[in-house]
């Protein structure tokens, strides 16, 4: 949690000690996946670390965890197809939605709405799989994207009616501005008002 908390902040080197306080506790695999992550968002050379890594998995929760963290790590070096392969090696080996949802960001950002909907169709329909399903339907020129749109607008203003603060939400209302409304100065509102969120939370 601490490593967590000091990579928000940007602090790498306080981020590193962290981890080797894991390491430190006895939880050696987590310590070295700690210190992996932290080094690629530093812009580490990594590419020989993260088979290595996931070769070292106890159990598929945590190899589907690292495939998860290499991907993000690929993508991050505009490795968009080697991303997509280690996501799908994640949800093969234990599925989970923030996997999913990554995935089909990742297509979506590459015009492939059949893909994306693939990456969701075992998905439950939280705001944040529907509004990447219509995102989907909109690039395949599906008019179910409208519907989608209408259902994600009626669940936002039942959010409001209950007095429900909506920043946690922020994200989503971004994309949601950005990709089905074509508003782009509100996305922009609401990637500020996440903006605000994450810092606080850091």
């Amino acid at each position: 949690t601490l490593a967590t908390l000091q990579r928000l902040q940007a602090r790498y080197g306080e981020a590193l000690r962290a981890c080797a306080g894991v390491a430190r506790a006895g939880a050696g695999f987590h310590a070295r996946a700690c210190a992996l992550e932290l080094r690629s968002l530093r812009g580490d050379d990594t590419a020989r670390d993260w088979a290595a890594l996931a070769a070292a998995a106890p159990d598929p929760g945590s190899l589907a965890w690292v495939h998860s963290l290499w991907g993000e790590h690929l993508e991050r070096q505009g490795d968009d197809r080697g991303a997509a392969a280690r996501y799908q090696d994640s949800l093969r080996a234990a599925p989970d939605l923030y996997t999913a949802l990554a995935l089909a960001d990742l297509r979506l950002r590459g015009q492939q709405p059949d893909a994306a909907l693939q990456a969701l169709a075992d998905q439950p329909e939280t705001d944040a799989v529907l509004l990447r399903r219509a995102a989907a339907w909109r690039q395949r020129g599906d008019a179910r994207w409208q519907t989608a749109l209408v259902a994600l607008l009626d669940r936002q203003r039942g959010l409001e009616r209950r007095g429900e603060d909506l920043t946690p939400h922020a994200r989503e209302f971004g994309l949601m501005a950005l990709w089905l409304q074509d508003d782009p100065r509100a996305a922009l509102r609401w990637a500020e008002r996440n903006l605000t969120l994450q810092k606080s939370r850091s």
